[in-house]
């Protein structure tokens, strides 16, 4: 794990360091940022990369890929951010499971990942959730959130508020204020 986390954090210094250098090498007056543009810019983070895609393999496949349009790493917190995030998972059967989320909280730590956002989570077999917070557990492979969930497939629509699910059982309970709608359509 350590390793793992070691090897996504090195690429992201050693490109924050190679853009640090060309910054410094640019003149002055060609549009680039200005000195008052990078204070301005800056957020804490001990290192921020634009347009991020990556990739992980489990035993020789692809597991999973995630883009996001920007990420910052805390370092002493052992933390991540990212912005404007699409992970694609690939399920053992090679289905694909998007995942869309405005803001991802990592850490690194305790393995826990916050989705923020108008989270959407779409599947090839076309089963739909969605939700403005989502949190995961990767040790238990748990997920829960508090708020409004809306899960649909076909014509079955089922609202909710809060929700637990287990990866693991591939048991999701909804836990208050539950409303199913089946739309039969065209019966004989």
């Amino acid at each position: 794990m350590v390793l793992k986390v070691f090897r996504v954090f090195f690429l992201v210094f050693l490109l924050g360091g190679f853009g640090w250098f060309f910054c410094r090498l640019a003149p002055r007056g060609d549009g680039g940022p200005g000195e008052e543009d990078r204070q301005l810019d800056r957020t804490g983070e001990d290192a921020r990369l634009e347009g991020l895609r990556y990739l992980e393999w489990k035993g020789g496949d692809l597991a999973w890929i995630m883009d996001a349009r920007a990420s910052e790493f805390f370092y002493a917190q052992q933390q991540s951010s990212f912005q404007d995030v699409r992970v694609t998972f690939f399920a053992p059967s090679r289905e694909e499971i998007h995942l869309f989320a405005k803001r991802v909280h990592y850490d690194n730590q305790s393995r826990i990942l916050t989705a923020e956002g108008g989270v959407r989570v779409e599947s090839q077999q076309g089963y739909r959730f969605s939700s403005q917070s989502v949190t995961y557990d990767a040790r238990e492979k748990e997920l829960q959130t508090h708020d409004k969930v809306n899960l649909e497939k076909d014509r079955l629509v089922i609202e909710g508020t809060g929700m637990e699910g287990s990866l693991t059982d591939q048991r999701f309970v909804l836990l208050s204020e539950v409303k199913a709608v089946f739309s039969p359509g065209n019966l004989p």
